[in-house]
């Protein structure tokens, strides 16, 4: 990974389902729904992983979240893979803790880095502390939380404006 974030008007967001849940740090909550504003007005490309879809399907998932997803675009299964790489991910993911426990998590990752995406947003703790070494199988992927991905947006936009 580089030392400097890519612009994110340039670049492919992904997020993880707890990005449209409620009970997120409330700062979190409103950078994400910043970031949500910013993908409708499609100053930013920003999609679901469709690994992210069948959690936010679930029935115990609330209804404002399951509401919040539905202003975005999915991405599609293709069955494309590279199962080396995923089982890299999915080595770093588990650390510690019984084998399958974080693989849900390893392919929102995986799926994220396969697309070419720069970040991918979560307010998920154990992803964001593995961060450092994710970057050394998925290396162009920014784990991110949303007021983060908010800061990077506009130190760009401060210092790049569109033309």
């Amino acid at each position: 990974m580089g030392n400097r974030p890519p612009d994110p008007r340039y670049a492919g967001v992904r997020v993880d389902a707890n990005f449209f849940h409620d009970d997120i740090p409330s700062n979190e909550r409103k950078a994400a729904d910043r970031l949500l504003e910013l993908a409708e007005t499609m100053e930013i490309s920003m999609a679901v992983p469709h690994t992210v879809r069948a959690e936010l399907d679930h029935p115990n998932t609330p209804a404002a979240a399951r509401e919040r997803a539905t202003r975005l675009i999915y991405t599609l299964d293709t069955g494309m893979a590279n199962l080396a790489r995923l089982r890299l991910v999915q080595g770093v993911m588990q650390g510690n803790a019984l084998p399958g426990r974080h693989d849900k998590d390893s392919a929102h990752l995986y799926d994220s880095a396969l697309w070419q995406c720069a970040y991918f947003v979560t307010c998920d703790g154990r992803i964001l502390k593995k961060q450092g070494k994710l970057g050394a199988v998925i290396s162009d992927l920014w784990v991110v939380r949303p007021t983060e991905l908010v800061a990077i947006y506009e130190q760009w936009a401060l210092h790049h404006p569109s033309s």
